[in-house]
């Protein structure tokens, strides 16, 4: 997290998914060696805030997989992911989105 909170009380703040589209770096996250070990499967929620460039600045895990090594792992892959305008006009200042990051053993 930011040491202080980038936004003021005019700084326009959208709680919705429209209006962003996810360029990943890569899609898939990397599965901790003793979460496989384990049989460890889940998935993670995430609220990113995103700035006016759409990279993320800040991430709160919103749902646990119930298992903190996956935790961890999708935290540390949300870190990259970076978005791109949808709509035109002017971007806010930031948004808040939801990510979702799936472990599953094949």
């Amino acid at each position: 997290m930011p040491a202080r909170c980038p936004l003021s009380s005019s700084t326009p703040l959208i709680a919705r998914e429209g209006g962003w589209h996810q360029r990943r770096l890569s899609s898939v996250p990397a599965y901790p060696a003793a979460a496989m070990r384990e049989a460890q499967q889940g998935g993670v929620e995430l609220m990113l805030l995103l700035d006016a460039q759409g990279k993320t600045q800040a991430i709160i895990l919103s749902r646990s997989s119930g298992y903190p090594l996956l935790d961890a792992a999708a935290l540390k892959h949300a870190r990259d992911w970076r978005y791109e305008r949808e709509a035109t006009g002017k971007a806010p200042s930031m948004s808040l989105i939801r990510g979702t990051v799936t472990f599953k053993l094949n």
